[in-house]
């Protein structure tokens, strides 16, 4: 049996060898339509995403969110050398303004300003 496969792997090894382009055309074709799906691949890490559609907890978390709200939050982030002058304060007050004026569905927009006129009215 050992011989066997070994006579068989060495066939194999030589096939290889003698038709390079055989071989590398066989497994284009062969990968040519896993490889065409990868853009469409998606990857769920959400608890809900675990359950079924049906599952009766997520049917009463769903519920529950739609009753109390989500939590879905959007982070930005501004690099500046100094957070503490008056100049970028006064740029960070005038996006805080603007955000919770002009953009829609916003309930609440916590920044570094609303901490800082918070702690200055203390």
């Amino acid at each position: 049996m050992h011989k066997k496969l070994e006579n068989l792997m060495g066939r194999f090894g030589s096939f290889i060898h003698d038709n390079p382009f055989k071989v590398l055309l066989v497994l284009v074709l062969l990968l040519a339509f896993p490889i065409s799906h990868v853009p469409q691949i998606k990857m769920d890490t959400s608890t809900e995403g675990f359950m079924h559609e049906d599952d009766p907890v997520l049917l009463t978390y769903n519920d529950f969110r739609e009753q109390f709200g989500r939590d879905e939050r959007i982070v930005l982030a501004i690099e500046n050398d100094n957070i503490f002058s008056i100049e970028f304060l006064t740029k960070l007050k005038n996006m805080h303004k603007e955000i919770e004026t002009n953009v829609p569905f916003v309930e609440d927009v916590t920044s570094l300003y609303m901490e800082w006129t918070n702690f200055l009215n203390m």
